[in-house]
């Protein structure tokens, strides 16, 4: 019989050996569903799409049949017929107990999700939440007399952990989009420059403590504008998080080739090499910081969202100790052409 390569698909090589071995016209393998016939493997011509356009039909399972056209088999042979038909139905079996394992592990990493999400969601909401509540409460109260500055407080913590939340459930809804692939992104040259600014708006007062250094005349970048400005705003607040007080978070970018790299540099504890993955995955924290909240999402967005425009998003040293964040994408197809071309024409000078 026909050996397959491992990995491969046994089925058609065992259909097709069958038919060579008879001489049969043709062979197919036939399951039903729903009352209806398909054709799972098949070789020679013309193929029974049913069993009743077969000479001879062999039960495999309940639902799968062996349909044979040709000469009739002589009885001496009937006990390779059955040899072949026992293979056969033992790689169905196979085939559908690696398809309920597939089924079974899709089934296990959704659960697993759900609990992380439920475990985050409980503790990671309910804290902002908590805060705004016991502000708000605060500010209603009718026999105490607080004064400008406290109320300015109170107010600030409403807007500060208001912008925690709608960070945290965008992240959420932006994970689901990323887990089902229903992510679209719509690319077109994009400034680096305007879309950092755009990020550092969007983080509110968490943006002062953040230095920029973005080199003039940057080449504009292919990406989506909306989905880059969601993952360079994930990086640096996650920058800012882990920076110890005194020690700004620093964005830099420059061109180098046909891409562009910007990089946001911390001075917080580092990432150890074996883990720097890890922090990738959904729900991951490596511990719980002094400051701020947070479901462990911001990376893995942000890195899903820069894959989604052919770029890259990795993790290297600080030197001096930290972290440093490199998000690559490639210069705009214009751009590039027009940097190559230049290259080229300098050459051949």
């Amino acid at each position: 019989m026909a050996a397959t390569t491992r990995g491969e698909d046994p089925l058609p090589a065992l259909v097709g050996a069958l038919q060579s071995a008879f001489a049969l016209d043709a062979v197919a393998v036939l399951s039903q569903q729903d009352g209806r016939w398909r054709v799972e493997a098949a070789a020679g011509e013309p193929v029974p799409t049913e069993p009743g356009e077969a000479t001879l039909v062999e039960p495999l399972s309940p639902d799968v049949v062996l349909a044979l056209v040709g000469d009739q088999i002589a009885a001496e042979d009937r006990y390779v017929l059955n040899a072949f038909s026992a293979q056969l139905a033992a790689v169905l079996d196979r085939g559908r107990l690696r398809a309920e394992a597939g089924r079974a592990h899709v089934l296990a990493e959704a659960n697993e999700l759900r609990s992380a999400l439920l475990q985050a969601v409980s503790h990671d909401l309910r804290t902002p939440l908590a805060s705004i509540k016991a502000a708000a409460s605060s500010l209603q109260e009718k026999d105490v007399q607080w004064s400008p500055e406290e109320i300015e407080e109170l107010v600030a913590t409403v807007v500060e952990e208001t912008d925690r939340l709608i960070t945290l459930v965008a992240n959420l809804l932006d994970m689901s989009r990323l887990q089902v692939g229903a992510l679209q992104s719509a690319l077109r040259p994009v400034s680096i420059e305007e879309v950092v600014l755009a990020a550092m708006a969007s983080l509110g007062p968490r943006a002062s403590a953040v230095d920029l250094h973005l080199d003039d005349a940057l080449p504009p970048v292919e990406a989506d504008p909306a989905l880059l400005e969601r993952a360079v705003a994930n990086v640096i607040e996650n920058a800012v998080r882990w920076s110890p007080p005194g020690h700004p978070v620093r964005v830099e970018a420059g061109a180098f080739g046909n891409r562009v790299d910007l990089r946001v540099v911390d001075r917080g504890p580092g990432i150890p090499m074996a883990m720097r993955e890890q922090v990738f995955a959904p729900f991951q924290r490596l511990g719980d910081t002094a400051t701020g909240t947070g479901v462990g999402l911001g990376l893995a967005v942000a890195r899903g969202f820069v894959q989604a425009m052919r770029g890259t998003v990795e993790i290297e040293d600080t030197a001096g100790g930290g972290t440093t964040v490199v998000i690559s994408l490639p210069v705009a197809a214009g751009v590039a052409a027009t940097a190559t071309e230049t290259a080229r024409s300098t050459h051949e000078r």
